[in-house]
């Protein structure tokens, strides 16, 4: 129907070869107890598994849409991703929740903080 279900990382895929989903889904402001321990160290396995016992996107989504309106100020959208331990955000639509425009990362937010940053010079 158009809806959006989940999104899946990098971060995701490595996961889910180390720890099962959780038993509970998360709350919109917190993401699953094993997003709190830290990034998994990175495997790149010599051989692709057999697709057919491959785990599907369902399998590995994060099924909880952390999202912002896409009139939120900056600071906002920090404190949002600090007490959230979020890397990434969906923008929606303001007032929609459901049309993504885009998606704000903490480079973005990085990005924001240089520019308003004095100039050395």
């Amino acid at each position: 129907g158009g809806a959006l279900v989940g999104v899946v990382s990098l971060s995701d895929i490595v996961q889910h070869r180390s720890t099962e989903s959780p038993a509970t889904e998360p709350s919109e402001d917190a993401p699953p107890a094993f997003y709190q321990q830290g990034p998994p160290p990175l495997h790149v396995p010599d051989t692709l598994p057999d697709t057919a016992s491959a785990p599907t996107v369902q399998d590995i989504m994060m099924p909880t849409l952390f999202r912002v309106d896409e009139d939120t100020p900056a600071a906002e959208i920090a404190d949002k991703m600090i007490r959230g331990r979020l890397h990434r955000l969906l923008v929606v639509r303001s007032g929609s929740h459901r049309d993504v425009v885009g998606i704000i990362t903490t480079l973005d937010l990085l990005q924001i903080v240089r520019d308003m940053a004095p100039s050395e010079g």
